[in-house]
């Protein structure tokens, strides 16, 4: 699991990226992690 954080830290701290994550509710009060992947060539969404 630690191996994991630190490769997404890593991934992460790469200038080549910019990362938006934020949090969204849901009407039914559930709580949606959306991580936003911005790369200069193509977009990546990923939702967890």
């Amino acid at each position: 699991m630690r191996r994991l954080i630190f490769s997404l830290i890593s991934i992460y701290s790469l200038p080549a990226f910019a990362v938006e994550s934020h949090i969204i509710y849901n009407p039914q009060g559930t709580a949606v992690f959306e991580v936003r992947f911005f790369d200069e060539t193509m977009p990546i969404r990923r939702r967890s």
